[in-house]
């Protein structure tokens, strides 16, 4: 019999496909601003793992902050006594009467000459790995392995200090300890603040400082902090308008702390020695050169050109020289051996471990070459014969 196949008929309605609820406009917002928050919260958290684990807790955040204390007597912001912060890269300690290096008596032994260098951060040298690597560490190493004495290189600089500052901290806290040469190495921060207040004057800086926002948002994240110095670096203070010129007496301030340096170490029967500036940028460099060294300046002194930062940089060397001619004060003028690279410098101004060596050297060199260091040792001598 033939086969017959019966076919079905599916009977039942297929549903239409159900249709997704539409996701409001505002919870959409809300969501990419949590995916936001949330990366920007990782970004700052790996921020500051990577500065601690590099830098340790004193280079993570404003140096200011977590690194000088206000001291109660001068008014001045200090290194922490005792404060020791070790990471990667950079290890700083501070001792008990509050410089960084290592320990030393406050009574100056009779078989000792005490050099004491005073300055700002290119003397305090943060950026360099350990307190031995600082170039008055440095320096100190260098002529106690040169020469049959015993000498101690105190590290008196302190960061943000214009030269004022120095001036008190060399009464207060320097003169006592006895020093038989002071070694003064200031200018960059005096040259930021005598053109910040020339662009004010001409309008072109409306204030002393960014706008309230964001240095609020920089005190408490180092993600905007970082951020936006770098992006000011970056831009080279493209955008903002520049000073015209430069003054001819733009150092006239800077020169009379000299002077009140000079007087204070001279009443104290305590020899003095200045130094030109060191900087990466150079007036023997290419605008391109000049411009890609100066780097930091730019962040610190955005009315500047390169060209004006070299150029007013050299006011204030001469400015120490006119000065050391004055007062027949020794000036170490020599800055070219210490190469403009970044295997020496770690930006415009600060110095690494190779920088702050060569920065030693130069001292050291002049120190002996000058014959300043036989009258010290001379001096020491002949205090010792009248004591016994």
């Amino acid at each position: 019999m033939p086969e017959f196949s019966v076919q079905r008929t599916d009977t039942r309605i297929a549903k239409p496909p159900r249709e997704r609820a539409a996701i409001p406009l505002t919870r959409k917002l809300y969501y990419s601003a949590f995916c936001v928050l949330l990366l920007l919260l990782l970004c700052e958290v790996a921020v500051r793992v990577r500065a601690n684990m590099r830098y340790g807790k004193a280079n993570s955040g404003n140096i200011i902050d977590s690194l000088l204390v206000k001291d109660e007597k001068t008014g001045l912001q200090i290194p922490r006594a005792g404060l020791e912060q070790h990471a990667k890269l950079v290890s700083i300690g501070i001792n008990s009467l509050g410089f960084r290096g290592q320990p030393f008596e406050l009574n100056k032994a009779e078989d000792t000459i005490r050099i004491a260098c005073i300055g700002a951060s290119t003397t305090f040298c943060a950026e360099a790995s350990d307190n031995d690597q600082t170039w008055p560490a440095q320096l100190q190493r260098i002529l106690n392995e040169r020469h049959n004495a015993r000498f101690e290189v105190i590290n008196a600089g302190i960061p943000g200090y214009m030269i004022e500052e120095s001036v008190i901290n060399l009464r207060e806290r320097v003169l006592p300890l006895n020093p038989d040469l002071v070694i003064v190495y200031h200018a960059n921060n005096d040259m930021a603040q005598d053109t910040r207040n020339l662009a004010q004057k001409q309008g072109i800086v409306k204030s002393n400082r960014d706008p309230a926002l964001i240095r609020f948002a920089a005190k408490h994240s180092m993600l905007v902090d970082l951020g936006y110095k770098n992006i000011k670096i970056l831009l080279k203070g493209n955008g903002q308008k520049k000073l015209e010129s430069i003054p001819e007496d733009i150092a006239e301030r800077f020169s009379k702390h000299l002077h009140e340096i000079h007087q204070t170490t001279t009443a104290a029967n305590c020899r003095l020695l200045v130094s030109h500036f060191a900087t990466k940028y150079r007036a023997d460099q290419t605008p391109e050169e000049q411009s890609k060294n100066a780097d930091v300046a730019f962040y610190y002194m955005p009315w500047m050109t390169a060209q004006h930062l070299t150029n007013t940089m050299a006011r204030y060397n001469q400015a120490i020289t006119d000065f050391a001619a004055e007062t027949k004060t020794p000036i170490v003028s020599e800055i070219d051996s210490i190469p403009a690279d970044d295997v020496h410098f770690a930006d415009c101004m600060h110095l690494r471990d190779a920088g702050c060596e060569k920065m030693a050297i130069r001292f050291a060199n002049f120190l002996d070459e000058s014959g300043l260091l036989d009258a010290l040792l001379e001096e020491r001598t002949t205090t010792n014969l009248t004591s016994n």
